[in-house]
């Protein structure tokens, strides 16, 4: 079985450390169309609740 564990371990980007290695990338959701280019109520409840799980760069 693979090991993850360096997944998991700090990690820097430049100058900038994180705290893990775990990354969620650009992606397309219906959470933020509003149709005017502004952020949705559900847009900013989506992105608060992915960084609260453990997430390091969102």
């Amino acid at each position: 079985m693979r090991s993850y564990q360096e997944l998991f371990r700090p990690g820097r980007i430049g100058k900038m450390e994180v705290r893990n290695r775990l990354v969620m990338t650009a992606m397309c959701t219906s959470f933020n169309f509003a149709g005017n280019g502004y952020v949705t109520d559900s847009s900013r409840e989506r992105l608060w609740r992915v960084s609260r799980s453990g997430t390091a760069l969102c």
